[in-house]
């Protein structure tokens, strides 16, 4: 059951052959401190997510249609699913802080017609480096790199 003193936020996954990613992807969805919430993942991976498809929570919708598709094609797809006022893509090997959500409700009920996420933190299991980049600053993009290179995606 949703609130419905707070807009429906939809946020959307597509995602192929990350069954471990959607495991933890889904804690990020659970950690929210935004409730009012609905998570649409689109697989294409052979196998069903045990994760996902036994899953009992109300807010997960789950469409596992195995075979070759585009990932603007799965996201257009979960576009067209998805019933919330707003809409968040999340990429299924990102994790967020539980103040994602909200955060990005809040900015757009202050009169933004658009938010998105400009500073992101990365690590290196290979080099064991934390690094933050933000896309705003000439700065940080050059620090971050000098101290060797950093993963953008958890391997799985």
């Amino acid at each position: 059951m949703y609130c419905s003193t707070k807009p429906l936020v939809s946020l959307i996954t597509p995602t192929l052959d990350r069954e471990k990613c959607l495991s933890l992807q889904a804690q990020t969805l659970i950690n929210q401190t935004y409730s009012n919430i609905e998570w649409l993942v689109h697989d294409s991976s052979d196998a069903a997510s045990e994760t996902l498809s036994t899953s009992d929570d109300t807010r997960i919708r789950y469409y596992h249609q195995p075979g070759d598709m585009s990932i603007g094609r799965k996201r257009n797809f979960l576009i067209g699913e998805a019933q919330g006022d707003i809409i968040i893509h999340l990429d299924d090997d990102d994790f967020y802080a539980p103040t994602y959500v909200e955060t990005m409700v809040e900015a757009l009920e202050q009169g933004h017609d658009l938010v998105k996420l400009s500073g992101f933190f990365l690590y290196s299991s290979v080099y064991r480096k934390l690094g933050y980049w933000d896309l705003g600053s000439e700065d940080d993009y050059c620090q971050i790199w000098s101290t060797g290179p950093l993963g953008w995606h958890v391997r799985t």
